[in-house]
Parts: C-alpha cells; structure tokens; sequence
C-alpha cells in the first residue's frame, strides 16, 4: 500500500506496566529483548508514542486511561521521500477529527505499507506477569473510501458532498 492509508485499532491496556500496538513493515519478530522496532506506534501504560529505530518521535498531546479501550485512529501517507503519519486518540467526533493528537511530518517512514506487526507484551516477568496490552478491531486501507472503511463514516469532504448533492436533488423535485 502506497499514498493515503488509513487505519484503525482498538487498544487496552490493563495495567501501567502493559504494552500494544502496531509495527509498519516489522523484519524481526517485534521481540523488545532482540532489540529496537523499526517503526512503532505503541500504547505503553498509558502513553502513546511513535518510535523509529527506538528513537521516539512523537509523544501523543494526551494521555490514555490503564483498563480502558481506546480508539485509535491513524492516517499514514507514504511514498517516495517524506511521509506523514497523524493519529487521533479516542476521537470526539468521527466526522471532525480535530488536529491530531500525535504527528509525525517530513520524515521518511516507508514507501509502501507491506505488512503490519501486532505488538503486546508485559515486562514485569514471567512469574504472575500481568498481560500485555489488547489489541481488537485492527482496520487498514487505502482505497478510495478507506476512510469510511477503517471508521464506517464517510470523510467530513465526502459527506459535504453526498448533502450538497442531496440538496440539490431536492431542490429539482421541488421546481416540478
């Protein structure tokens, strides 16, 4: 997948202690002991960040309820050169998502979105280790409706012109 994609995903984590997420283009099993994710967008305890190649690049503007789902809505742009990635947090209203809680501009991320990492894990051991953190509901496309796709909403454009376009078809049955 290259240009505008769009993706959603539930996460929760049940404790501070608790990690999840997603890794775009992962080449090693995501294992946090072999050493740094490539490209991670992770919930951990209640702080959701950006990381490449273990250096955080972005730091959400809120943080996020331990034990609670939230929503996670993302709008990758990829391609060749620099790329930008916007992520709403548990956004208020779908059709008017806001300024992004979490953004990352003009950096070369990947030119195609070819596969997705799910990322969870606990570190505070084996021995009655809390879970990690829980992942549901993952939606990613890049269609030409893939907003819709990944939020079952149309975008704020898309639904002003199904109105305008409504309106319009109202305004000809009233002039016969």
């Amino acid at each position: 997948m290259a240009g505008d994609i769009w993706f959603s995903v539930l996460l929760n984590n049940p404790d501070a202690t608790a990690h999840a997420g997603l890794s775009l283009n992962p080449s090693t099993n995501a294992d946090p002991a072999a050493g740094a994710v490539e490209r991670l967008i992770e919930l951990a305890g209640n702080s959701l960040t950006f990381s490449a190649d273990g250096n955080t690049l972005a730091n959400a503007s809120k943080s996020l309820a331990v034990g609670q789902t939230h929503l996670i809505v993302g709008k990758l742009t990829a391609g060749d050169g620099l790329d930008a990635l916007s992520i709403w947090a548990d956004p208020a209203d779908l059709n008017d998502l806001g300024a992004a809680d979490l953004s990352v501009i003009d950096q070369d991320l990947l030119e195609t979105l070819t596969a997705l990492g799910l990322y969870s894990y606990n570190p505070t051991g084996p021995a009655g280790a809390a879970a990690g953190g829980y992942l549901d509901a993952l939606r990613v496309s890049n269609d030409a409706d893939a907003f819709r796709q990944v939020t079952g909403v149309p975008e704020p454009s898309t639904l002003a012109v199904i109105l305008t376009g409504g309106l319009l078809a109202g305004r000809r049955r009233r002039k016969h």
